[in-house]
C-alpha cells in the first residue's frame, strides 16, 4: 500500500480537523454554534466579564493562538461588553487547547460528554495550577449551566505528557480529537509504517502525545475500553451496537488488531478525504464489514451506523439538514441490500410499539451478551484480573436484561415504546390460571405479550411499559366470570395515576453500586380475593362498634383477604408480592422491612381496596398501619417489635439483624404480659394504637432507650403501681401499695445502685385526666441514705435464677439460708419480724439488694423479677403469720 507524503498529511489532518470543527458546531444546539469557536478564547484572557475567570493571576495564553474578528463577535454574545485588545505574549503558559468529540460527527446526542484537554508548559507553580483547574472546572460548569454541553476538563503537563496518558484514551484523542487552538500532534506526521519514530515532524508547531504502539499494556487498555463501551451499551440501544460489535471484533482480533485512530490514519495517508469517509462511525462499520464473518451481526451494525446518523431515507427530503451526511447514507444503503421494509421501520422508532421495542431490545441485549462474553474471555485468555469489573456489569446486566421471579419484567428506558397501544386484548380463559394481555385478537396471536395469575401484575405490566395509557381501547373477556369490567377499568385508572406511570415516563440516574432501597408502595387488597359473611351472603349488611376491619364486629372476622403489593426500587426495579390469608398484612410488612427502607417516600403508602362496603375503610387502615410499622422501623431499624390484633388473635412483627418474623401470640396472656416477655437484646416496642386507645402505653414506651431504666410512678386512693421500661425496653408492672413515693423511690434507687449498672435511671410521675390523657412528669432526684432508711435491710444472695435456687437472706444482722422454693425458708422470716415488731400493723420487706454468686450475667429484667418474687414470698408469709 502506497501512502502520500507526511508533509502533504499533515495538511490533510488539518483540512480534516478544520472541517470536524465546522461540521460539530452546525450539529450543536442552536444557541451554542459559536461554542466551540469561543472556548480558547476563554483561555487566552483573564476578562472578569467573561465565564471562567477566576483571577489575574491565572496563566493564560495559548501558543499560536491569536483570535479572528468572528471568535471576538461571538464572545460579545456572551457578554456585549467585552472589549479584546490583540497584543503578544513573551511567554504562552499553555501549550494546547483539544476536545475528544467520541460521539463522531454522524450526529449530537445531548447526553454526550466531550473531553477537553488543556496542556500547559513548565515550569508552573502550584499556586498557578490550582488556578487554572479552577478556570478549566468553572467553564466546563457555565457550558453545562447555560449551553447544556457536558465537558470533563483535564489538565495534563506538557513535560513527558506521553506518559500522563493510557493508550485507549491516547486512542480516542487520535481517533476524534479537535484542536481548538495550540500546537498540533505530531502523530500527525509520522506515517503508518513509521508509528514508533519521531520525524522532523517534532518541530516547535507540534507536541508529541507518545506513540499507541510503543505503549505497553495494550491488552488492559483495550480491555478497559470495551468494558466502557459495554457498560454504555447497557443504557443505550440499537446505537450503541456499532461500537458494541467493533470491539467484540478488536477483541478477537488481537494482538492483530487495529486501534481506531490507526484506522482513521491509514485512510488519511491512503489519500482518502471526505470528512465523512474519515469519521469514527465510518471507520468501525467499515472494519467491522472487513473482519466480522457473521452476516446476521454486519446487519446489526449497518442499522445501528444508520440510526446513529437520524436521517430518514424513507421521507423525500428536498433540502437535507445536512447534506453532506445524507448524501453518505444514501451511498451506503444503495450498496447495503437490506430486506424490504427495514428503512421504513427503522424511521418509525421515534413512534415505535411495543413489539418492535422487544425486537430491538432483543438483538441489542444479544451484542450486548456477545461482547461480554468476549471480553472475559480476552481477560481470562490474558490472565488479566477484572472480577470487580466484572461484577458489576454482570450485576448490571442482571438488572436490566434478565427477569427475577418476583420482578415484573419492563423493557429497560432506552427500548421503552414511544407510542401505547391503541387496542388491548385482556382476556382469562376457562383453561388457564393467567390473564393474558396482547396486541392482537387470539385469532391472529396465540402467544400473548405477558401472562401472570395476577390481574395487578398484567396490567401493572402494561402501563410500567408504557402500552396501556388512557388512550387505550381494551377489550376484555373472563371466561371464569369472576371478575367484572368495572373492576379493571377501576384498577387501571389507579395504575393510571399512580407512581408507576410517572415512573414509567421519565428516566432517573440509577446507581447499581448502591443497594437497592424502596422508593414507592402501592397497596391493592381484596383485587380477586374476598372475605365472606354469613349475614352478608344473606343479603345482610353487618354493622357493629367493631369497626376496625382487621376484627371487625363481634366474631373480629379480618376484612382483609389479600394484599396485593408493587413496589419500585431505587433500581428502577417493579416488584410483585402477594399474600393472603388472615396474616396478610403483617406478611407484606414483613417484606418491605426485609428491604431495609429508609428513603422518606418509602415511610408512606397509598392503598386501594374495590369494595363497595368497606373499601374505603380498609384502605384507610392498611394505610396507618403501615406506615405506623415502617416509621417504626426506621427510627429503631435494629431491632424491634409491632404488636397488633388480627381477627381477634394478637401477632407480633419482630426484626433484628434483618430477620423478621410474625409470630402469632398467646392470646391468653395480656397485652402487658407479652410487653413483658424477655429479650436477649434491646428491643423497641410499639402497639397498634387500637390496642392502646387511652395511648398509656404508647408513653411508657416512648421512653424505651438502650443502657436507662425508666420507672413510673402511678399513684391512685389504694397505693402506687410502678411501671419500669428496662435498658432491653422490656415493660414491667409492680403493685406497691405499702410505700409512699419517696419511699418507693429511695428503695429502687439503693436497689439499681447495687446492681453496679452503667445505665441512666429515670424516674418520673404517671398521671391521668380525662382533659390531658395520660402524662408523666420527672421526678426530682432524691438522695439516698440508709442510716435514714426506716426499712430493715434485706440482701438476697441467690447462686442461680431457677425455681429451686439456694438462697441466703441477709435481715439486717441475721442470715437465713435455704432454698427459694422452700416456705420453711420464709416462715424463719417472718418470725423473726414477728419479735421485732412492737405493734400488730405490717412491717413489709423490700429487697435493697440481690447478687447471683454464680458469676453468670442476668437482665435488668431478672433482677426485677426475682426481687419481686421474693418480696411477694417474704410479705405473704408475714401475713400469714399475723
Amino acid at each position: 500500500m502506497s501512502f502520500i507524503d507526511p508533509i502533504d498529511a499533515l495538511s490533510a489532518f488539518q483540512r480534516l480537523n478544520r472541517t470536524r470543527i465546522e461540521r460539530l458546531s452546525t450539529l450543536l444546539p442552536q444557541k451554542a454554534h459559536f461554542f466551540l469557536n469561543v472556548l480558547p478564547l476563554l483561555f487566552q484572557t483573564n476578562d472578569p466579564i467573561l465565564p471562567g475567570f477566576i483571577s489575574q493571576a491565572t496563566p493564560v495564553g495559548i501558543v499560536a493562538y491569536q483570535p479572528n474578528n468572528a471568535v471576538l463577535d461571538a464572545a460579545k454574545t456572551i457578554n456585549h461588553a467585552f472589549n479584546y485588545k490583540r497584543h503578544s505574549l513573551h511567554h504562552y503558559p499553555l501549550r494546547g487547547l483539544y476536545l475528544i468529540n467520541d460521539n463522531g460527527l454522524l450526529n449530537y446526542h445531548v447526553d454526550v460528554e466531550f473531553d477537553l484537554w488543556l496542556v500547559y508548559a513548565e515550569p508552573i507553580t502550584p499556586e498557578q495550577l490550582e488556578l487554572l483547574q479552577q478556570k478549566i472546572t468553572a467553564i466546563c460548569d457555565w457550558a453545562y449551566s447555560f449551553l447544556q454541553i457536558k465537558l470533563s476538563g483535564h489538565l495534563l503537563s506538557e513535560h513527558n505528557i506521553s506518559n500522563q496518558i493510557a493508550s485507549s484514551d491516547l486512542d480516542r484523542f487520535y481517533a476524534n480529537g479537535l484542536v481548538l487552538a495550540g500546537l498540533t500532534p505530531s502523530w500527525w506526521a509520522i506515517p503508518p509504517a513509521n508509528q514508533t519514530v519521531l520525524t522532523a515532524a517534532n518541530h516547535q508547531d507540534a507536541i508529541d502525545f507518545g506513540a499507541l504502539n510503543s505503549k505497553k499494556n495494550n491488552e488492559q487498555s483495550l480491555l478497559d475500553q470495551s468494558f466502557e463501551v459495554i457498560n454504555n451499551a447497557m443504557d443505550s440501544n440499537l446505537e450503541s451496537c456499532l461500537s458494541l460489535i467493533f470491539q467484540k471484533v478488536q477483541l478477537e482480533q488481537y494482538p492483530d488488531f487495529l486501534w481506531l485512530s490507526d484506522l482513521l490514519k491509514q485512510a488519511v495517508y491512503s489519500g482518502i478525504t471526505d470528512p465523512m469517509l474519515l469519521d469514527s462511525n465510518h471507520l468501525k462499520l467499515n472494519y467491522i464489514t472487513t473482519f466480522c464473518g457473521d452476516a446476521e451481526t454486519v446487519f446489526i451494525a449497518q442499522q445501528s451506523f444508520y440510526v446513529h446518523s437520524r436521517e430518514r431515507l424513507s421521507k423525500t427530503v428536498n433540502l437535507a439538514l445536512y447534506p453532506w451526511r445524507r448524501t453518505v447514507i444514501e451511498a451506503y444503503y444503495k450498496i447495503w441490500n437490506w430486506p424490504p421494509n427495514t428503512v421504513e421501520l427503522l424511521d418509525k422508532r421515534d413512534d415505535s410499539h411495543y413489539r418492535q421495542s422487544l425486537n430491538e431490545y432483543q438483538n441489542v441485549r444479544l451484542q450486548i451478551t456477545n461482547t461480554m462474553q468476549s471480553a472475559f474471555l480476552f481477560a481470562q485468555q490474558h490472565k488479566i484480573n477484572i472480577e470487580i469489573t466484572k461484577q458489576k456489569l454482570t450485576k448490571k446486566f442482571k438488572i436490566l436484561f434478565e427477569n427475577e421471579l418476583d420482578v415484573i419484567n419492563a423493557l429497560p428506558f432506552s427500548f421503552k415504546p414511544k407510542s401505547a397501544e391503541q387496542q388491548l386484548y385482556l382476556a382469562r380463559t376457562s383453561l388457564s390460571d393467567n390473564w393474558q394481555i396482547n396486541d392482537l385478537p387470539a385469532t391472529l396471536s396465540t402467544e400473548p405479550l405477558y401472562q401472570h395469575p395476577s390481574l395487578l401484575n398484567v396490567l401493572a405490566w402494561a402501563v410500567n411499559n408504557q402500552l396501556l395509557t388512557k388512550a387505550s381501547a381494551l377489550q376484555f373477556v373472563d371466561q371464569r366470570q369472576k371478575v367484572k369490567i368495572g373492576l379493571v377499568l377501576d384498577l387501571i385508572q389507579q395504575l393510571l395515576q399512580s407512581p408507576i406511570k410517572t415512573s414509567a415516563d421519565k428516566t432517573v440516574p440509577l446507581d447499581f453500586d448502591k443497594q437497592a432501597e424502596i422508593n414507592s408502595v402501592l397497596l391493592f387488597a381484596n383485587l380477586e380475593h374476598q372475605t365472606t359473611n354469613v349475614l352478608t351472603q344473606q343479603g345482610l349488611e353487618l354493622t357493629s362498634l367493631q369497626t376496625d376491619p382487621l376484627n371487625y364486629a363481634n366474631n373480629k372476622q379480618s376484612l382483609v383477604a389479600s394484599i396485593e403489593g408493587l413496589i419500585r426500587s431505587t433500581w428502577g426495579q417493579l416488584h410483585y408480592v402477594i399474600y393472603t390469608g388472615p396474616t396478610a398484612l403483617l406478611d407484606f410488612l414483613s417484606t418491605i422491612i426485609q428491604w431495609q427502607p429508609k428513603l422518606p417516600s418509602a415511610l408512606t403508602t397509598k392503598c386501594w381496596c374495590h369494595s363497595e362496603n368497606h373499601g374505603q375503610k380498609i384502605s384507610r387502615r392498611l394505610e396507618t398501619v403501615y406506615s405506623d410499622v415502617i416509621t417504626h422501623y426506621v427510627k429503631h431499624a435494629s431491632s424491634g417489635d409491632y404488636l397488633i390484633a388480627v381477627a381477634d388473635r394478637f401477632y407480633k412483627l419482630h426484626w433484628q439483624q434483618g430477620l423478621v418474623d410474625v409470630l402469632p401470640l398467646n392470646n391468653q396472656q395480656s397485652l402487658e404480659q407479652h410487653l413483658a416477655a424477655e429479650r436477649d437484646i434491646f428491643s423497641a416496642s410499639k402497639l397498634d394504637p387500637l390496642l392502646d386507645k387511652e395511648g398509656l402505653f404508647k408513653l411508657l414506651l416512648n421512653q424505651q432507650l438502650t443502657n436507662r431504666i425508666s420507672l413510673f410512678l402511678l399513684s391512685k386512693n389504694n397505693g402506687i403501681t410502678l411501671y419500669i421500661v428496662d435498658d432491653f425496653g422490656t415493660l414491667l408492672k409492680q403493685p406497691a401499695s405499702d410505700l409512699t413515693t419517696a419511699t418507693l423511690v429511695n428503695q429502687y434507687q439503693q436497689f439499681l445502685n447495687k446492681m453496679n449498672i452503667n445505665y441512666d435511671v429515670t424516674f418520673f410521675h404517671l398521671t391521668h385526666s380525662t382533659s390531658t390523657g395520660w402524662q408523666i412528669s420527672e421526678i426530682d432526684e432524691v438522695n439516698i441514705s440508709l442510716n435514714r432508711s426506716t426499712s430493715l435491710p434485706v440482701q438476697v444472695e441467690l447462686d442461680s435464677a431457677k425455681e429451686n435456687a439456694h438462697c441466703a437472706i441477709h435481715c439486717g444482722a441475721k442470715t437465713f439460708i435455704g432454698n427459694i422454693n422452700d416456705p420453711s425458708l420464709f416462715k424463719q422470716v417472718s418470725d423473726l419480724l414477728l419479735n421485732l415488731r412492737k405493734t400488730n400493723s405490717r412491717y413489709p420487706l423490700y429487697i435493697n439488694q440481690l447478687s447471683f454468686t454464680s458469676g453468670q450475667t442476668y437482665t435488668t429484667r431478672h433482677y426485677i423479677i426475682v426481687k419481686q418474687k421474693i418480696e411477694t414470698l417474704l410479705n405473704r408469709a408475714e401475713i400469714l403469720s399475723l
